[in-house]
């Protein structure tokens, strides 16, 4: 169902999210320097390259839908894929997607309201951002061919909002604003620690690159299709960023883009003039098109992991007409919809996590008939309701843990390597490259340990571990 148009249009839809938009600032911040920050920029990209092509191989190796979950499961048993499924399922997806209709709801209401008035209030954004959800939904239900579609159609738009800024940039640099970009790198050189940090601000923007392993027995001839949509859409991608980085730097001084709470909302206003209107709608057709990509790939974890047995078979369903997992989609659905109606993320984003598991318990024991006490998670629970307050802790604690799982998924490309030479790869990348990777992300899980420890990194990895305390009695 899924074509190579489709397939780059689902990594570019995922990537092209708020980021870029909002907060390319963390990346500034800690590198230090403006060229600092544009090789940061640049290393996130190439690095997100190397693991998309890693997990090209992989992915054609072991062509199954689920992402990291049939990859970790054929190389290191159930145990670590289940951690995965438990992870991604439980708290990293639904919260993602709930966190990024709440900044679509945030985008979408402000022109409604001039500067005299306050905020929209938070009745509204809630019920704003469950209508972005639902809206998701239905369309990921519906047909996988109408979501390919959809996103096809909005990451058009995004790479049409990015190329507006771009040529912005040009027209500034052609007026011979230049000034920004002199004494590139003055400043303190960063350390271990602030690149880590530099990397997991940049990464985030690049978060999607391994998407369409999720999908991949959805995706036309995947041999051929899978490679070619990895490579098209991360070069694209990474030169977009590296533009618009540039770009931004035509308005505006270091200074004045780690004191802007949105940046680009800050260039349009300097650029676009009377049509600063345009920036906050393209955020919302980015935000939008992310939400699609990201709800798409995530009921195909829960599908996947159903259909091996670590979640119950109900989710493991497809839509008898419409060949969705819709029941998979559905379980997602419930997270948000929890959150959306208990807290606002920008006040309690530690809640997150307590919501999610709570929902999940609760149609779990539906689905099974078998009605677990939730007092067993309470401890884990409490663990998720102590996370800083705070977007870039949000950011580190969510990256930390991803990367475990990225790394792991690399490393699992090495062990196929030793254990299985002969076996057919489709699709051969250089040895050095997953080399590269899982010398990356054990950098980016340790450095920030070793310089700086903090305490929610130690939270981070429990909450992965926790899942353990509810494969053992009703998985294994």
């Amino acid at each position: 169902e899924v074509s190579l148009i489709g397939g780059i249009s689902l990594i570019v839809g995922t990537m092209i999210g708020s980021g870029i938009f909002v907060s390319p600032k963390g990346v500034m911040r800690n590198a230090g320097s403006l060229g600092a920050g544009f090789l940061i920029w640049l290393g996130c990209g190439i690095l997100a390259t190397f693991g998309a092509l890693s997990y090209a191989e992989v992915g054609t190796m072991i062509p199954k839908s689920g992402g990291e979950f049939p990859i970790l499961l054929e190389a290191f048993g159930p145990i670590p894929a289940y951690l995965f499924a438990w992870t991604s399922t439980v708290v990293l997806k639904p919260s993602s997607l709930a966190l990024l209709s709440l900044t679509f709801a945030k985008y979408a209401l402000a022109p409604a309201y001039n500067l005299e008035c306050s905020e929209p209030s938070g009745l509204a954004i809630k019920l704003a951002a469950v209508a972005v959800i639902l809206t998701v939904i239905f369309i990921n239900c519906a047909s996988v061919k109408l979501s390919t579609k959809f996103l096809t159609v909005f990451s058009f738009g995004k790479v049409l909002s990015l190329v507006i800024i771009i040529i912005g940039g040009i027209v500034m640099l052609a007026k011979g604003n230049t000034k920004h970009f002199e004494d590139a790198f003055s400043g303190e050189a960063p350390g271990v620690r602030e690149i880590a940090l530099g990397f997991y601000q940049g990464l985030w923007a690049f978060d999607g690159w391994n998407q369409l392993n999720y999908v991949i027995e959805e995706l036309k001839n995947p041999f051929v299709n899978l490679p070619r949509a990895v490579i098209g859409a991360m070069v694209l991608v990474t030169g977009l960023y590296m533009l618009t980085n540039v770009a931004y730097f035509t308005t505006m001084s270091m200074q004045e883009l780690l004191e802007s709470p949105a940046v680009a909302a800050t260039f349009g206003d300097r650029v676009l003039g009377v049509m600063v209107w345009v920036i906050p709608c393209f955020v919302c057709w980015s935000v939008f098109g992310t939400c699609l990509g990201s709800c798409f790939t995530a009921g195909r974890i829960s599908y996947v992991a159903a259909r091996e047995g670590h979640f119950s078979k109900v989710l493991a369903m497809l839509h008898a007409k419409r060949m969705t997992p819709a029941p998979a989609v559905l379980l997602n659905v419930s997270f948000n919809e929890k959150l959306m109606r208990t807290c606002k993320v920008s006040k309690f984003p530690h809640l997150v996590g307590f919501y999610n598991i709570l929902s999940f318990f609760i149609l779990l024991s539906l689905a099974t008939r078998n009605f677990c006490s939730l007092q067993s998670c309470m401890g884990f629970i409490a663990i998720l309701m102590v996370i800083p307050n705070d977007f870039d802790t949000l950011i580190d604690y969510f990256s930390f843990s991803m990367w475990i799982f990225h790394g792991s998924t690399c490393a699992a490309l090495l062990y196929f390597r030793y254990k299985l030479p002969d076996y057919p790869r489709p699709v051969k990348v250089p040895i050095v490259i997953p080399i590269i990777v899982c010398i990356a992300a054990v950098c980016l899980v340790m450095a920030p340990i070793i310089d700086d420890p903090k305490i929610h990194y130690l939270f981070a990895f429990m909450f992965i571990m926790s899942g353990l305390a509810f494969y053992f009695p009703f998985v294994h």
